[in-house]
């Protein structure tokens, strides 16, 4: 059976030279090489290491495979050497099985199959046969008048070099002045070298070409304090692989739309992308957003000093949230305009995606869905088909918008059913429907404090329950004691209870417990 399998594979006309060549033998040889055997242990046996195969000849310009590449010789070795493996062996290629018990060294190698652990340093003794050291004096110390051979085996050369290859920058950290001062300047190597890839570049880097030319200009250029570096590097290691004349491009294209030095500090600090970011490409975004808002220069500035990462995302999600907050929740472009100064973070809320999620979480949100609303299967697809994104965000948001319309409004689980049916993107918007619905603040309200938009509805609720239990939840600005949004919402449940609530803070902790 074999033998019939062999001669099949060298008659064949039809099986190109790659293809072949991987399923019987190793690696191909140009034809200008003769051939050798080779004790690789892909073609050992089981039991003995001490078969020997021939390489497959093969010219370069053959479109396939002639009779005469392997001699009878050659083919009752290979058979012979098949007959002896071992069934239960892992294979490696087509027909071809990796000895388990032989550890290979490197020069056994002959398939990307085969691994092995590597020496942390393979420095090759060079081999000086053209009169290199014909007038050196071995007597005298080394130098680059009087060489002295290369002998990495020598305990005292071998102490001296880097490694040729490793897993993390950690074993060259003795070795670079880079890697060394890095560490000095509170860079964390280590954040740098697990999320990113650039511990090749950094390995490579020369302090005085590579590096100290872009800290200088971070310093003296771009105004960045030099005790913020470290902090500034780790968060943007890919500075320094930037090309220095692009970072002043991008640095002068923000001196020429009149930003300060001071601002634009501010924003390559705080956007630690931006000199990244070529110039094209920011202008761009730039443009978009003073369209769309319909801005001034000086708008523009004031909003992109005071959020600078607004665009770093890219324009995809700004123009998903300023649709949503169009079309679906019904500000006018005025009032976009206005929150967009007022509070830009409200536009770089994350968007989850359905390839996001895996099938498990899918399927049990779906199943709740329809469980909650006693939906049959095609009135569910109906509903999934025209709001997809509906159980994007969660349970969550959805229990507390289901519960706030049921128990706080008092709709029924038929009408709740009719509403999610005609209109589910009701259920999504959890915050915005608790303000409106539940505490009957209008859309200008929320024009003027955005920064609601962005707080969640448990925080909202606690606020809002305790000025209902002590007969202050009033939001009306025309009505005496109203309660701005800015102070229901300010971060401090002191200030809150003690100046808005009037009530001790010890008493509203207590409330709380209750809720």
């Amino acid at each position: 059976m074999l033998r019939a399998v062999c001669s099949r594979l060298i008659r064949s006309s039809t099986v190109g030279r790659r293809g072949l060549a991987e399923s019987v033998g190793p690696p191909r040889r140009s034809q200008h090489q003769r051939q050798t055997p080779s004790s690789s242990a892909v073609w050992a046996s089981g039991t003995s290491n001490s078969e020997e195969t021939a390489a497959i000849e093969e010219g370069d310009d053959e479109p396939a495979l002639s009779e005469d590449v392997l001699t009878e010789q050659e083919v009752e070795k290979l058979i012979a050497s098949l007959r002896k493996l071992e069934d239960t062996a892992p294979i490696v290629g087509s027909g071809l099985v990796k000895d388990p018990t032989k550890r290979l060294t490197l020069s056994e190698m002959t398939s990307p199959d085969d691994t092995t652990s590597h020496e942390p340093s393979r420095w090759r003794k060079p081999i000086y046969t053209e009169g290199e050291l014909d007038s050196s004096d071995l007597s005298k110390p080394p130098s680059r008048a009087n060489p002295h051979p290369f002998d990495p085996t020598l305990p005292e050369i071998a102490a001296s070099l880097p490694p040729t290859h490793a897993r993390s920058m950690a074993a060259y950290a003795n070795h670079s002045k880079v890697l060394q001062n890095l560490l000095d300047l509170g860079v964390d190597l280590l954040d740098i070298d697990t999320k990113t890839k650039l511990s090749r570049h950094f390995v490579h880097m020369d302090w005085k070409r590579d590096v100290l030319p872009r800290l200088q200009f971070l310093v003296q250029v771009v105004g960045v304090d030099k005790d913020t570096l470290g902090s500034y590097l780790t968060r943007n290691p890919f500075f320094l692989i930037q090309s220095l004349d692009d970072m002043r491009a991008r640095v002068n294209y923000l001196a020429s739309k009149k930003f300060d030095r001071k601002q634009i500090t501010k924003i390559v600090t705080e956007h630690r992308y931006w000199l990244n970011t070529d110039v094209k490409t920011i202008d761009a975004r730039l443009g978009w957003v003073q369209r769309q808002f319909e801005m001034s220069g000086n708008q523009l500035r004031e909003v992109i000093v005071k959020e600078p990462r607004v665009i770093m995302f890219g324009l995809g999600p700004l123009t998903r949230i300023v649709l949503m907050l169009n079309k679906e929740i019904g500000f006018t472009k005025p009032e976009l305009k206005k929150m967009f100064k007022d509070d830009p973070r409200l536009f770089m809320m994350e968007h989850r995606y359905w390839l996001n999620t895996d099938v498990k979480t899918i399927d049990a949100r779906l199943g709740w869905v329809q469980r909650q609303f006693e939906m049959s299967g095609n009135q569910l697809r109906e509903v999934i088909v025209k709001e997809p994104r509906v159980i994007m965000f969660g349970l969550g948001p959805l229990t507390r918008i289901v519960l706030m319309l049921n128990k706080e409004m008092g709709f029924t689980k038929p009408e709740l059913k009719k509403m999610f049916k005609d209109d589910p993107r009701l259920f999504m918007m959890a915050t915005y429907n608790y303000l409106v619905l539940i505490m009957n603040l209008p859309n200008e309200r929320l024009v003027e404090y955005p920064l609601a938009l962005r707080c969640s509805v448990a925080q909202i609720r606690r606020r809002h329950e305790v000025l209902k239990r002590v007969n202050k939840a009033i939001y009306d600005p025309e009505l005496p004691g109203s309660v701005a949004l800015e102070a229901l919402l300010q971060p401090s449940d002191k200030k809150f209870a003690e100046r808005v609530a009037r009530i001790r803070v010890e008493d509203y902790n207590r409330f709380l417990k209750t809720l």
